[in-house]
């Protein structure tokens, strides 16, 4: 147990909650984008964590959320979205992420959070929010959280019943806390420069080993050179995909199941510290996703063209269904296809073919159907070579990056435990008693209930509202979407996706309780597929431009 400082308040998370909120997955937001009932939000996942400070989840997925769900859950600034479940046998849940403004309205998307997430809300006339995700940041590190997790074979679950029982927060007086919190932020500033220039040095990284790979594959196009263009599904004699709902043959030892988790970015090499491993059943059909040497497997979900090549000696191991399994006939050599698929020549045919809004990914077919330079096998053993010896220096200077990042998470480390265990600044005049805090909880904590009530009310007659008022709102939201298209775009011939975004956002800043939907809908109100011929002039026509659907405004 972490030693605070004595003058400390300190009370179970329990006693200091006036909400606590389960995160909710939602449904795919392709096949619920026009329903009365669902909104489309950006769900906060785990992957998001990472590059919160910088997006504050602008990019996340794109889910449908039911609009009921939304009223009883909304977030608010301060809110602290905490992780209850994910992680791994070995790596432990609890991380943090702290809801501000600016993450609320980092996009016109309601911003809601999956279920492997618990919000919490505190008052923050007793305790601020930025003081509590320091405090849960600082107990995540020193393992504070840890006897309050439950290990399953492939990710942990936090008991949050128990936690908020058991865990004490500590309550400094609020004129310290925000002392401490502007002292962390001081130094958190100067950390971040260091960030900024490493991010820099992982950037260029990047960009060099993409050079290299693409210098290796378009040099085989030029001139002279002896190479084919030739199609994956020549080269490859069998492709297919992993094994689904094999959760149930999880076990403590047994033969590897590979996953997108076991694939590196930056390396060919199979990452298999983080390993699940299964035991099959006699009656499962294991051949069709047992790997061998030489194969390529692809990821084709989720994070889209990592690529490993199976190593002599792996034994025997499975991939799961978001990989793809693909083996090279013998007169081509594995390292090879694998580094020119990851070049930004061969890449850029496969982001091309990425399918899907809320879940990108590739189809077999897809895998099947690049066209790779193929050069004679002792030339593509030599070029795979001098690729290997020149990734060398990125791989050194990559370990370098590694040992920088280290020294700065020990020093955020270090900082954190320097404001809660040592006064870290100078003692302010005790202010209140655990007596008033309580007090204060209670008090918002029915003001809460209040607001809650008032909700459901609202939602209640919600339906009632939306239809009284639909129609004068939708006539008014097309002639707003007439005018500004003739204003915006008159002398553009075609509008891309990026222009009718544009164009949303624009009447959203002139249309008083603009919805999303409505304006999907009403656009499409005023637009005429080509082949269709209808009684009135259409305001729009679609046009097949590049492949896409642009719109041109029908003069």
């Amino acid at each position: 147990m972490a030693l605070y400082p004595t003058h400390w308040h300190k009370l179970p998370l329990a006693d200091l909650l006036i909400e606590d909120k389960a995160g909710d997955w939602g449904k795919d937001a392709r096949k619920l984008a026009n329903s009365e009932v669902w909104t489309l939000c950006r769900v906060f996942r785990a992957t998001d964590i990472a590059d919160w400070q910088l997006y504050k989840g602008k990019y996340a997925t794109t889910r449908a959320i039911e609009k009921r769900v939304l009223v009883n859950k909304s977030l608010r600034s301060g809110d602290i979205l905490l992780e209850i479940a994910g992680g791994s046998q070995e790596q432990q849940v609890g991380r943090v992420s702290l809801v501000d403004e600016q993450a609320l309205n980092a996009s016109d998307q309601p911003l809601h959070y999956s279920n492997f997430f618990r919000a919490i809300r505190v008052p923050q006339t007793v305790l601020h929010p930025k003081f509590l995700y320091y405090f849960f940041k600082h107990a995540y590190q020193n393992n504070l959280l840890e006897p309050f997790q439950k290990a399953t074979v492939s990710l942990r679950n936090l008991s949050f019943v128990e936690l908020k029982s058991a865990l004490e927060v500590p309550i400094p007086p609020m004129a310290e806390q925000e002392l401490i919190i502007a002292k962390i932020e001081r130094v958190e500033k100067e950390l971040n420069l260091a960030k900024n220039k490493l991010q820099k040095v992982a950037a260029h990284l990047i960009r060099f080993r993409q050079s290299v790979l693409q210098d290796a594959v378009t040099s085989e196009l030029q001139e002279g050179s002896d190479a084919n263009l030739t199609s994956t599904g020549d080269i490859f004699e069998y492709v297919t995909s992993g094994a689904r709902d094999w959760s149930r043959y999880y076990a403590p030892e047994g033969a590897f199941f590979l996953r997108i988790g076991n694939l590196a970015r930056t390396s060919l090499q199979l990452e298999l510290e983080n390993i699940i491993k299964v035991q099959l059943p006699d009656e499962v059909d294991r051949a069709r996703t047992a790997v061998q040497t030489g194969d390529l497997l692809i990821s084709i979900s989720g994070e889209l063209i990592l690529i490993a090549v199976v190593p002599d000696n792996l034994g025997e191991a499975y991939i799961n269904q978001h990989l793809a399994l693909a083996r090279p006939k013998k007169e081509y050599y594995p390292k090879y296809l694998a580094y020119a698929l990851q070049s930004s020549y061969c890449q850029s045919q496969l982001t091309d073919k990425q399918s899907g809004d809320a879940i990108i990914g590739l189809s077999l077919s897809d895998i099947k159907s690049i066209n790779i330079p193929i050069p004679s096998y002792h030339k593509q053993v030599a070029a795979a070579d001098r690729i290997d010896a020149l990734l060398a220096y990125a791989r050194d200077a990559q370990a370098q990056h590694e040992k920088a990042k280290g020294n700065i998470k020990q020093s955020e480390e270090a900082l954190l435990n320097a404001a809660f265990e040592t006064d870290f600044v100078s003692r302010q005049q005790h202010q209140s008693t655990t007596s008033d805090i309580v007090a204060e909880v209670a008090r918002e904590t029915i003001l809460t209930k209040e607001i809650r009530e008032s909700n459901k009310l609202l939602l209640k007659n919600l339906p009632k509202l939306i239809s009284s008022m639909k129609g004068i709102e939708q006539e008014d939201i097309k002639e707003q979407i007439k005018k500004f298209a003739l204003e915006m775009y008159e002398s553009k011939s075609h509008l891309n996706r990026s222009d009718i975004d544009e164009l949303r956002s624009k009447i959203s800043g002139n249309v008083r309780n603009f919805d999303y939907d409505d304006f999907s809908s009403l656009f499409q109100e005023l637009v005429q597929e080509p082949l269709n011929s209808g009684e009135e002039k259409p305001f729009f026509l679609s046009v097949i431009k590049d492949g896409s659907i642009h719109f041109a405004l029908n003069k």
